[in-house]
């Protein structure tokens, strides 16, 4: 990759996407490729990442959303837009939320949801109070608002064409907190009973399920392939498979393990992981981060005060404790981008 500007000034940059970065300038958003130059002028209130060939933008107090070049593809005319997930852009017009299509066209109108996530299947995860129905909670819909999925307590997304859902309704009552979770096809039909304490998204064939206060992983048929016997103390212990290997801890050591529950390596002493990304996963020693590989072996040296995951081939990386000198660099640690955040 070669090397870009070095003494970037901007107020606030984003990580990397479809080859932009969202930028902050004089008060104003615009969007610099991987050498550092301005390809979408600074002339927008907010931008969002580029997803699917588009990002959403506001100007004048009204977001639609652009391409890449920084045509106009969707007109400037909701109170806010979100970045495209599944082939559809989530907008906002005025306190409902609706979707449109790439083309602009409106396929579930902003007029009776709080809340709406497009998934895969063309299907919508929306709160189900305003669906025509009295169950309340969420409801998944198809793209004609058809209920698919009716009175949930909460969903993932599809993932190996399962999703976790969280159970609404127990001994006929309505409890949010207390469901379980299992797992459904996307016609709604119920293919491993509601039975977890928590459930993530399939990855690798596998999934990481949570039963009394243990972790394990499963698969599709829910075999229990990694025995559900580790100590699970918050949302992050033993994150989901990422590129054929999970982050697991052993008596207060991280390991990694794969998909048969084997260990392949483990961290240094003192070392905090996280899961891989783009064949790299971040790591923590003494209050500085570096970047090791699938081997465990450190490619990037521990020499950063904070850093975030491989994006679009480059990391976010910060050089003080302040947030004020950043670099972008590429999977061999070489600076590619850098500058500093200005007021």
């Amino acid at each position: 990759t070669e090397v870009g500007n070095l003494s970037l000034e901007l107020q606030q940059i984003d990580d990397f996407s479809e080859g932009l970065a969202s930028a902050k300038k004089d008060g104003k958003w615009g969007y610099i490729d991987k050498k550092g130059n301005v390809v979408i002028d600074f002339i927008y209130e907010n931008a969002g990442d580029f997803s699917e060939g588009l990002a959403p933008v506001k100007k004048d107090g009204k977001a639609g959303y652009i391409n890449t070049k920084g045509e106009v593809v969707v007109d400037l005319k909701y109170r806010n837009t979100y970045s495209f997930l599944n082939g559809y852009g989530v907008i906002q017009d005025g306190i409902y939320c609706g979707a449109i299509d790439k083309d602009g066209h409106v396929i579930i109108e902003a007029n009776k949801y709080y809340n709406v996530k497009p998934l895969s299947y063309d299907l919508f995860y929306v709160d189900g109070t305003e669906a025509g129905d009295s169950k309340g909670g969420y409801d998944i819909i198809d793209k004609e608002s058809n209920v698919i999925i009716d009175g949930i307590a909460g969903a993932r997304d599809f993932s190996e064409e399962l999703i976790a859902v969280k159970q609404l309704y127990i001994n006929g009552k309505s409890d949010m907190q207390n469901g379980k979770w299992g797992f459904m096809d996307k016609d709604g039909n119920i293919v491993i009973d509601f039975q977890y304490d928590d459930a993530n998204n399939f990855s690798d064939g596998l999934v990481r399920v949570v039963k009394d206060n243990k972790y394990g992983f499963i698969d599709k048929s829910n075999n229990v392939i990694i025995e559900i016997n580790r100590e699970y103390e918050t949302y992050f212990t033993g994150m989901d498979f990422s590129e054929g290997l999970a982050l697991a801890d052993e008596n207060g050591k991280d390991i990694y393990i794969d998909t048969k529950g084997e260990k392949v390596f483990e961290s240094e002493d003192g070392v905090s992981s996280y899961g891989f990304n783009e064949g790299l996963a971040k790591v923590e020693k003494n209050g500085m981060v570096g970047y090791i590989n699938k081997d465990g072996k450190l490619v990037v040296d521990y020499k950063y005060n904070s850093g975030f995951d491989f994006s679009d081939g480059l990391a976010k990386v910060y050089t003080d404790d302040d947030y004020t000198n950043f670099e972008f660099i590429n999977s061999k640690g070489k600076t590619i981008l850098a500058g500093k955040i200005v007021k």
